[in-house]
């Protein structure tokens, strides 16, 4: 199994490092793909949304976003309702539960990324695992990225998985 990762365009690497970590390819917004920022207003029609508001996020999933990254992990049940419908699929950004600045704010995000993982998975949503990392000292190893989902409630292979799906988003 191929697993690959996305992160933000402010994210620079030194070239085959993805290798390193074990990836096949690292999908850097911006540059591989081009999203729709949610709470600038962009339409995502058809493109990764990623945003802060789950009212933006709601939005672009009943606009038909082919993936949603929340964030900051505040999302409703009605939302991942909307995904299931919408056959929109949801990716858990994990550098937002190890990159929190508190044990407060970490413990808070395990939590809420868990929460939205186990209701995602009970209403059938298909769920992909990224890091989404900001800088190139917050990525992770895929074996790495496969614990942290572990960690929130996902099985083997369901981590295995969600690390994948980035590259059926992507066309590999």
């Amino acid at each position: 199994m191929d697993y690959y990762d996305i992160v933000m365009d402010s994210c620079s690497f030194p070239s085959g490092f993805e290798h390193a970590l074990g990836f096949k390819r690292v999908f850097v917004s911006g540059r591989d793909f081009e999203p729709a920022n949610t709470d600038k207003g962009e339409d995502a029609k058809g493109r990764l949304a990623i945003g802060h508001s789950s009212k933006n996020l709601l939005h672009a999933a009943r606009r038909f976003a082919v993936a949603v990254v929340p964030m900051n992990l505040g999302l409703d049940r009605a939302f991942i309702e909307t995904l299931r419908e919408n056959s929109t699929i949801l990716i858990i950004p994990l550098s937002v539960t190890y990159g929190a600045s508190s044990d407060f704010a970490l413990s808070t995000n395990m939590h809420l990324a868990s929460k939205m993982l186990a209701y995602a998975n009970k209403r059938k949503v298909r769920v992909g695992f990224a890091t989404m990392a900001r800088s190139f000292e917050h990525m992770e190893s895929y074996m790495q990225l496969i614990e942290l989902a572990k960690l929130i409630g996902a099985s083997e292979d369901e981590a295995r998985q969600g690390i994948s799906l980035a590259g059926d988003l992507f066309g590999k």
